[in-house]
This record gives C-alpha cells, sequence and structure tokens, in this order.
C-alpha cells in the first residue's frame, strides 16, 4: 500500500469484515547509532526507533450458518508515506485481536513513528513461546561438556545459553516447529527515498500470516499446558506496560555517574598503593592473596564448609585481623564496580534518558529480569545516581515480606497467615518461636514492637524462615547463626512443627513436582523440570520455592498492569520494576495523592490472587530528588569515602577538606541532596522536607 486509494481499500474491507484477529510485523530504522557494549552485544536506543513498514494479516472467520470460509487480508503498508500513514492509524483503533512477534520493540518502534497505539487485546509469539518452555535450557540443567583436559566439569557460559534460548524461542524455531518455512528477511532497512519492492513486500505479507499461524498452533499448545488464563491475565496485558516501562527509562545524572567511574579508579589505586606498600607485587592477584593468608596463618578463617573462600562476606568478617584484608576488599570492589557496563558506556538516549532492557519471562521463576544496562542491580548505595528531573519526584513502594505472605496462602497455613496480617510477619514468629527465652513485658509486645525491641530475634527468624523455603541446609544455617549443626537443625524442625501446613506443603511441591516435571503457581504459569543431566537437589529447591517465588511475580505484575491504567494519561509514570518493588516518577506537588493511590492498587492487586492475606506497601519518598534505600540519599557520597562501606553499617563521617586523588576525591561534586536545578523554592512541601532532612544528612 503505497497510495491512499489502496489503503482506504484495505481499510474499507477489514472494517466492513468479521475479522477475528490481525498479526502485524514491522520494519524499522534506528535514527541515532549503535553502541558497543563490554562483550561485544550492541545497544540501540529504543527512543530512537520509527517504524518504515508494516505487514498486516487480518483473519476473517466465515460463518457456518452462510457457508463463508475463513480468508485473510494480507497486505503491506510503507509508513513513509503520509496519507497510508493516516489510514493506518485508523486501523490501530479496531477493537480486535491483535497479534506479534516480539511486539514490545514493534510497539515501541510504532510509538517513535508517531502512533498512538494501544492494544487493548494483544498476543505475542515470543511471550507464548517463553512461557511453554520456562525453566528449560537454565544453565544448571544444561548437559556438561569436557573442558580441554577431558574434565567434565565446565558448563555452557552465560552467553551461550542465552545465545540457545533466544533461537529456540526466535520466530524461525516457531516455525519450524508447526511445520512451515520462514522465508528470508531483508537485514537492512530501506535506504531514504528507496521504494517497496513487490518481493521484499511479499516476505514480509508472508511473515506475518506465518505469525497468525504459530499463534493459532500456540493457543492449542498452551491450553495443553494449562497456562492460557495466565497468558491473557497476566503476560499478554503486561507486554504493553513492559514496553512503556522502558519507552520511558530512567534520569541519571551524568555528573555523579562519572564521578563513579572516576571515584571508583581513585580508590582502587590508592587501596593497590597500599597493599604494594605491605609487599604485594600484583595486588590484584587472588593467588597472591591467598597465599599472603596461608603466610600469616589465616586461612582457617576463611573456611566454609570445608572450603577456603576469600569472597566478599568472608573477608568482611576477619577484615579486622589484618590491614591488607580491608585493602584488597576495597579494591576489589571498586574494580568490579568501575568495570560495569553502565559505567564504562555513555547510554542516554536521544530523550536525555536511560532505558534499560527490561526482560519479560527473563528469570526461570517468571520474574522480569534488566539488562543493557542492569540498572536494577546496581548496588543499592549508588541508587541516588537515579534522579528525578526538574520538577519531579521519586517514589518507591515495596511489597513488605511478599514471599512469606505468599507460602502462607499457597499451602493454606491458618498460623502463619495469622503471623502475615498481625503485622512484621518475622517478629510475630519469633514471638512464637522463641517464647520460652521472651520477658513477661516481651511477650506482651506486638509483632511491630517486639521487631524494634528485639531486632536480634526477628532476624535470626527471618534467616529462618527464608532459609526454610529456599530449602537451604542445616550446615549454612549453623555457619550464619554461630552454632551446631544440630543446634541448627533443631531450629529448623521446631520452626516447621510449628507450621504443619507449610510444612506438607512444601514437601508435597518436591514430591508433586517431580511425578508432573514441572512446579505450579497460582495463575497457572509452569516452570519445567529439564531432562538429561541435572542436580536433582537444585531441581528439589525450585520445584519448592516456584510456588512461593513465582506466585510473588504474578502478583508483581498483577500491580503493574493496575498502576500502568490506573496512571494512563496522567504525568505519573513506571520507571522501573525490581523485583517486588517498582519505582514511580511523578510530579513534586502530587507524592502524597500518588502514593496512597499506587499503594491502595498494590494491596488490591495482592488480594485479588490471595483474599485471605492482609498485605502491607511500604512507600519510600523521604528523599524524592533520588532513588535511593529507605531514604540514605547521602550513600552514594558514604561510599567515596569507604568502598567497603554498608548501608546499615558503622557510620562514616565525610571530611570537608578531601585532598585532591584521595579517596574522597570527587565528593564536592556529589550531590548529597538535590541540585538547585532539581529544588524549585516554590514548592514548598518539598522543600521543607529536603530542609527537615538536611539534619540528618553526613556531615
Amino acid at each position: 500500500m503505497t497510495d491512499l486509494d489502496s489503503a482506504l481499500t484495505l481499510r474499507d474491507a477489514v472494517c466492513s469484515a468479521r475479522v477475528a484477529a490481525i498479526a502485524l510485523h514491522a520494519e524499522w530504522r534506528w535514527t541515532a547509532p549503535a553502541k558497543s557494549l563490554p562483550g561485544g552485544v550492541d545497544w540501540h536506543d529504543v527512543r530512537s526507533a520509527r517504524a518504515e513498514l508494516l505487514a498486516l494479516c487480518a483473519w476473517v472467520a466465515g460463518d457456518a450458518g452462510d457457508g463463508s470460509r475463513d480468508f485473510l487480508y494480507r497486505a503491506v503498508l510503507d509508513l513513509r508515506i503520509p496519507v497510508v500513514r493516516q489510514v493506518f492509524g485508523e486501523l490501530l483503533r479496531l477493537p480486535v485481536r491483535w497479534v506479534a512477534h516480539d511486539a514490545k520493540p514493534l510497539l515501541q518502534a510504532l510509538w517513535g513513528a508517531g502512533f498512538d497505539f494501544e492494544p487493548h487485546q494483544l498476543a505475542d509469539t515470543h511471550i507464548a513461546a517463553l512461557a511453554l518452555q520456562l525453566g528449560l535450557g537454565h544453565k544448571r540443567a544444561r548437559p556438561k561438556r569436557r573442558d580441554r583436559k577431558g574434565e567434565p566439569d565446565v558448563r555452557p557460559s552465560l552467553f551461550e545459553v542465552a545465545q540457545a534460548h533466544a533461537q529456540a524461542t526466535s520466530l524461525e524455531t516457531r516455525c519450524r516447529e508447526f511445520g512451515v518455512d520462514l522465508p528470508p528477511l531483508a537485514r537492512a532497512p530501506l535506504a531514504e527515498g528507496e521504494p517497496l519492492e513487490p518481493e521484499r513486500a511479499r516476505q514480509m505479507a508472508r511473515v506475518a500470516e506465518l505469525v497468525l499461524e504459530v499463534w493459532q498452533a500456540q493457543f492449542v499448545a498452551a491450553a495443553r499446558a494449562g497456562i492460557t488464563s495466565h497468558l491473557e491475565r497476566i503476560e499478554y496485558p503486561f507486554v504493553t506496560v513492559n514496553a512503556r516501562i522502558e519507552w520511558i527509562g530512567v534520569h541519571i545524572a551524568r555528573r555523579d555517574r562519572d564521578a563513579v567511574k572516576e571515584s571508583c579508579r581513585r580508590a582502587a589505586n590508592a587501596m593497590a598503593d597500599a597493599l604494594r606498600g605491605m609487599g604485594f607485587t600484583s595486588p590484584g592477584s587472588e593467588q597472591e592473596f591467598r597465599q599472603f593468608l596461608v603466610r600469616q596463618k589465616l586461612e582457617g578463617h576463611c573456611k566454609r564448609g570445608g572450603t577456603f573462600s576469600v569472597e566478599d562476606e568472608v573477608l568482611r568478617e576477619i577484615e579486622h585481623l589484618h590491614p591488607a584484608i580491608g585493602h584488597f576488599r576495597r579494591m576489589r570492589r571498586c574494580i568490579q564496580i568501575g568495570g560495569e557496563p553502565w559505567l564504562q558506556v555513555d547510554l542516554t538516549g536521544v530523550d536525555g534518558r536511560w532505558h534499560p532492557e527490561h526482560r519479560q519471562l527473563g528469570a526461570a521463576t517468571g520474574r522480569n529480569s534488566c539488562s543493557c544496562p542492569n540498572l536494577a542491580g546496581i548496588s543499592r548505595i549508588l541508587r541516588p545516581v537515579v534522579t528525578a528531573p526538574k520538577g519531579r519526584t521519586l517514589i518507591e513502594l515495596d511489597y513488605s515480606q511478599i514471599e512469606i505472605g505468599v507460602a502462607a496462602a499457597e499451602h493454606d497455613d491458618e498460623a502463619l497467615i495469622e503471623a502475615f496480617n498481625s503485622g512484621d510477619v518475622y517478629a510475630a514468629t519469633a514471638k512464637r518461636h522463641f517464647h520460652a527465652s521472651l520477658s513477661e513485658a516481651e511477650r506482651a509486645l506486638s509483632a511491630d514492637e517486639l521487631a524494634k525491641r528485639r531486632p536480634d530475634l526477628r532476624d535470626r527468624m527471618k534467616t529462618m524462615i527464608l532459609a526454610i523455603i529456599y530449602n537451604i541446609q542445616p550446615t549454612t544455617i549453623a555457619a550464619r547463626f554461630g552454632v551446631s549443626r544440630s543446634e541448627a537443625e533443631r531450629e529448623r524442625n521446631a520452626f516447621l512443627d510449628a507450621y504443619p501446613a507449610l510444612k506438607r506443603g512444601l514437601e508435597a511441591s518436591v514430591a508433586y513436582g517431580n511425578v508432573r516435571g514441572r512446579a505450579r503457581v497460582v495463575s497457572g504459569l509452569a516452570r519445567f523440570v529439564d531432562e538429561g543431566d541435572v542436580d536433582r537437589h537444585w531441581v528439589a529447591n525450585f520445584l519448592r520455592n516456584t510456588p512461593i517465588q513465582g506466585s510473588a511475580a504474578v502478583v508483581f505484575k498483577q500491580a503493574l498492569i493496575e498502576l500502568d491504567r490506573a496512571f494512563a494519561g496522567t504525568s505519573t509514570m513506571i520507571v522501573m520494576p525490581l523485583h517486588d518493588a517498582v519505582l514511580l516518577e511523578c510530579d513534586q506537588g502530587e507524592i502524597e495523592a500518588v502514593r496512597a493511590r499506587a499503594a491502595a492498587l498494590m494491596e488490591h492487586a495482592f488480594r485479588s490472587w490471595y483474599p485471605k492475606l492482609r498485605p502491607r506497601v511500604h512507600a519510600n519518598c523521604s528523599a524524592p530528588w533520588c532513588w535511593n534505600k529507605d531514604g540514605h540519599a547521602e550513600s552514594l557520597r558514604r561510599f567515596f569515602v569507604d568502598p567497603a562501606y554498608r548501608i546499615g553499617g558503622p557510620g562514616v563521617v565525610i571530611e570537608e577538606d578531601v585532598s585532591d586523588g584521595g579517596l574522597g576525591a570527587g565528593l564536592d561534586t556529589m550531590a548529597a541532596g538535590p541540585s538547585e536545578e532539581w529544588l524549585d523554592p516554590a514548592a514548598d512541601p518539598v522543600a521543607e522536607m529536603w530542609d527537615a532532612h538536611e539534619g540528618d544528612r553526613c556531615s
């Protein structure tokens, strides 16, 4: 379709027919060049995608009553032509089922081309393929291969696994599975002014038709797998939500990001110099550091499970034994952070924001994963590099203890449900578990009050509950608590005996999961057990925790869908999903209204799946000019003074007269609070919040 008459003919034909579904396939151009990330991965700015050619295949359903048969309309529209664009915009408003393979980039390319496409009925054959083989091809389940020495202990790399997974869910593989061949596709966009050749149009139209055929075949496969309801209620609606989150992106303070990179470099060099002064020839060598610990007779302090370990958690516990241990920890941490892709390459989009990729069903539990760059996974200490633009604020809302509540409801343990609904579930269960050791006054406290009075017992119970849900063995629990294995085993059994329904449910999840070959979540989604050479203990672990983690993921996606719908057409935006938390951006004067409404929506989403539970949503808007952990907007400055700083750890004093080149170099360029650009004196509520917070800042 390259002219008005042909476009109008298509529009009239489609609008007057009994269209059951329309499949789409697009080609687009990137208006900004790609950037290379470490590892050879090319990054494209989603904001620079512009759809130029679009193929559609409309399935018109026949009617047995009048003897009519099904037939297809196939067309390719040249969106570079204004009149064709106008007619296509009218077609996008049709209330029909839209189908695409990997709809997220297609939506973004259409948005970039100026189309306001918000499909209320969307099916994505790529997402369906991911759901139909969730858990298969996991690195832990891949067959071992022999290394060059013939040792059978080398598994494929994560990159190799990701490549194999992408191939398994590609349209080409889906077509082959259903017995059809995908035609060759053009690899380069049309040049400026280049006409659309008939052969290219035929290929594109055929692809759209194949997408429709794959969707029809997947519909049967999804029904057989029992995941149809999950796809319709959760995954398909979430495609548009996820595409919009990427499209919106986050605002990164360029000055702060550059300061992180530079300070990591300076700190790492300073620590390396300190180690050289202690006799190290290669400060970055782990082997030399291990030899040093042996010479100092400290290797016994580094044994974990009989293994000599120099992991960060191990070194943190023994740091006081020798100054070199602290230097090595800090140097290694700075090198690791400074080498992260988001610090190596400037990924600012054409709109001035960063747009990380959020991969739907990217984790085997059904959760999203984040990459290119993984901003969701950066250290919580560095979160303040994500800032709110002028006139805007950030609010983080987090489900409190969601997985414990899900575990209680999934296994119908009334006692644990009561504990969850009482407030702080860890404190409530600690009150019951440690009842004999509590004083009369402590026994009379509420769960929330006990959490403040006895944080030691609460933290101990938190570790115990999570260890039980994830099947962490008593040996590991014993090491964490500093007790004997037998004592850890007794505590573990005592807890399970107090919650027998939970115990039976966890055991049944493993037993029935092994028979079925899959673990189920509340919405019907399944994580499959791979065949072949797999670690059976690992399989038992995920059969045990997938009904909990996967169901929590369903609740969270439901919440994001409801938030997206509720704030559509407003200035409030979802900018980052984070496990069980969400980061929102809104106008400065709307903090409280957005917080209250968003929290209510998240609670409603939770209760729509688990009506017995009374969930709690924690809102962090105490330092709304930046993303932070529980109001710790100063954590970035503290990091520059001590790269081993941990939120909640010992206090650190930041000296104002830091000499150039030292560990604190660059502090004068770092903002512990909002920039002058962000802080509008006319915005009184926010200004007052900042003034109140000023006294809590690091001096």
